[in-house]
């Protein structure tokens, strides 16, 4: 997808023949749902043919929910995913690769586990996703959250603090794991939003609106970034 203006200057895209997707479920492990793995748009617009009116993902096998969020372990399997699709692209025009991460909790790896190294090992593994570099810029990663026990939080600008240590160890881990959004970003974002500017994190939490949502996830994806932008 390629970030264009109609007449009226309003963002709009031209869509491009080089989509590439992968989606993986996390709980306990890391799945890869229904075998997308580096599908084209003719492969994701036949499933969405073949799906509709029906769910993509079936809840009772593949992508049932259990308990964990083991978010580090889907950053680390996205990056190897993300590091194989780029060694096979050839010429100038890749786009920037772009993971958008929903989660229902913070991360999560068991109780055997320390709960600050937790938060610290999925963070390293968050920030080498974004650390891989294109000609089109840092990979971006988009991240949002439905958690009932945290507050509604729509691209902050500065790292949240709550009184309560686990929210805002949450909050603070998906600020630190979210990529910056570019001016142009924010100015697309500003027709849907009004609090989004550049430099804020490209994370909501608890958005109630789906079409909120959609308009996030279309314009953060379709923005061109530029080759110098350091964004991350």
């Amino acid at each position: 997808l390629k970030s264009i203006e109609d007449p009226n200057g309003r963002p709009s895209i031209e869509i491009r023949e080089r989509v590439s997707v992968s989606i993986y479920g996390y709980n306990s492990k890391v799945k890869n749902l229904r075998g997308i793995k580096n599908w084209g748009a003719k492969q994701i617009g036949k499933l969405l043919e073949n799906s509709e009116g029906k769910p993509i993902f079936d809840k009772l096998t593949e992508a049932k929910p259990e308990w964990q969020t083991c978010m580090c372990a889907a950053f680390q399997e996205a990056k190897r995913d993300i590091e194989d699709w780029l060694s096979q692209q050839s010429g100038s025009e890749i786009p920037a690769p772009i993971v958008i991460n929903i989660t229902d909790g913070y991360p999560y790896d068991g109780k055997q586990f320390d709960q600050n190294e937790v938060f610290e090992r999925t963070l390293r593994a968050a920030k080498d996703l974004m650390n891989i570099r294109t000609k089109d810029g840092p990979v971006r990663i988009m991240n949002i959250q439905y958690c009932d026990t945290l507050q509604t939080l729509r691209f902050p600008m500065v790292e949240p603090s709550p009184t309560d240590t686990l929210k805002q160890k949450a909050l603070s881990f998906l600020f630190n794991a979210s990529s910056v959004l570019t001016a142009d970003m924010a100015k697309a974002l500003n027709y849907d939003f009004g609090e989004a500017r550049e430099g804020a994190r490209a994370m909501v939490c608890n958005e109630q609106d789906p079409e909120n949502l959609t308009s996030f996830i279309s314009i953060v994806s379709t923005v061109q970034l530029k080759p110098e932008s350091d964004v991350c």
